[in-house]
C-alpha cells in the first residue's frame, strides 16, 4: 500500500534489501513520526526551555512555531527589541507622573495628596467655604489660603487666569484603540476580541481557548491576536482558502489539443498543395518546351533527307 505522509513531510524510499519506506521528520514545531504529526507548544511546562523569549517577553505558542511577545508596559522598538513605554508622554496623570521600568506611578503637589484611584489628587485640607467653581475645581487650604486647583481632566482656562476648561483626553491618544471623552473625563473601548488592561488605557488579546472558545472534539483551539481558529492537530497546516486551488479540466485539454492538431493537418495540406501546385505548373512548362524543341529537330532532319533525295 502507499504510504500516507503528513503533509510537507516527504517519503523515503530504505535501499534495498529493504522493500517499504518511510517518512521523513516532522516540520519544525511538530512532533511525531512523519506520518502523523501534531503542533509542539514550546511555552508550556518542561517545554518552556526551547523558546527563547527574554525575561520583559512572554511566550506565545503558534502552529508550528511560537512568537516573544512584549510583557505590559513595553512594546517593541524598530530594531525588535522591548523597551519601557514612558506613559508619562501622555497625560495619565493628574499632576505629577513618574515613569518607572514597565510602568508609573502618580503624585501630587503640596497641598494635595493622592486619592486611592492612585492617579487623581484631592486636598489634604478642603476648603469650608470657597469661591472655586465645584464642577471644575478644588479647592485646597494651604497656609490659611484657599487655593483653586483644576480637576483631574480639566485645565486651566485659556481665557483668564481663575476658570478651568474640560481637557479632551481622546486628543492625546491615551488609548491604545478607541477613546470616548467625557466632561472632565474619558472612557478606552476595545475591539472585538480584546479586553481593558488594568492601566484602563490599554487592549490585550483574549485567549479565547481559555475564557470562552469552543472547538470539536477532534479539534484543539489555537489562539490569535484578537480572535482564535480551531486546528486539526493531525493537520495543522491546511489550504489556505484564500488562496485559489486550480484543478486541470482534462476533457477541455483532450478536446482543445484535438482541434489544435486538426487545424494544423488542414493548414499543412493547404500550403502543400499550393506549393505542389506550383512545381506541378513549372514542369509542365518545362516539359512542354522540350518537347517542341525535340520536334523541331525531327522537323528538321526530315526536310533535308528529302531535299537529298
Amino acid at each position: 500500500a502507499n504510504l500516507q505522509c503528513y503533509p510537507e513531510v516527504s517519503c523515503v524510499d530504505l535501499s534495498p534489501p529493504s522493500l517499504v519506506a518511510e517518512c521523513a521528520t516532522c516540520p519544525n514545531g511538530t512532533v511525531g513520526d512523519g506520518q502523523y504529526c501534531e503542533d509542539y507548544n514550546e511555552c508550556v511546562g518542561d517545554r518552556s526551555y526551547t523558546h527563547n523569549c527574554s525575561t520583559i517577553e512572554y511566550c506565545r505558542n503558534v502552529i508550528g512555531s511560537f512568537e516573544c511577545v512584549c510583557i505590559e508596559g513595553y512594546e517593541r522598538n524598530s530594531q525588535g527589541v522591548c523597551e519601557d513605554i514612558n506613559e508619562c508622554d501622555n497625560p495619565v496623570c493628574h499632576q505629577v507622573c513618574v515613569n518607572t521600568p514597565g510602568s508609573y506611578h502618580c503624585d501630587c503637589v503640596a497641598g494635595l495628596t493622592l486619592s486611592s484611584d492612585t492617579f487623581s489628587c484631592e486636598p489634604i485640607v478642603s476648603c469650608a467655604t470657597s469661591k472655586c467653581d465645584t464642577e471644575s475645581q478644588l479647592c485646597a487650604m494651604i497656609a490659611s489660603n484657599e487655593i483653586c486647583f483644576c480637576k483631574m481632566g480639566f485645565t486651566p482656562s485659556e481665557t483668564d487666569s481663575f476658570s478651568c476648561q474640560d481637557s479632551n483626553e481622546c486628543d492625546t491618544q491615551l488609548c491604545t484603540q478607541e477613546c470616548e471623552n467625557n466632561i472632565g473625563s474619558y472612557s478606552c473601548l476595545c475591539n472585538s476580541g480584546y479586553s481593558l488592561s488594568t492601566d484602563n488605557r490599554t487592549c490585550v488579546d483574549v485567549n479565547e481557548c481559555v475564557t470562552s472558545a469552543t472547538c470539536e472534539d477532534t479539534f484543539v483551539c489555537s489562539n490569535l491576536i484578537g480572535s482564535f481558529k480551531c486546528v486539526d492537530p493531525l493537520n495543522p497546516f491546511p489550504f489556505n482558502s484564500s488562496t485559489p486551488i486550480y484543478f486541470l479540466d482534462i476533457p477541455a485539454i483532450v478536446a482543445g489539443s484535438v482541434f489544435a492538431c486538426v487545424t494544423f493537418v488542414l493548414i499543412l495540406i493547404i500550403l502543400l498543395y499550393i506549393f505542389y501546385k506550383d512545381i506541378w505548373r513549372l514542369w509542365r512548362r518545362r516539359g512542354g518546351r522540350d518537347d517542341s524543341n525535340e520536334s523541331e529537330i525531327e522537323s528538321g532532319t526530315n526536310f533535308n533527307i528529302f531535299r537529298n533525295h
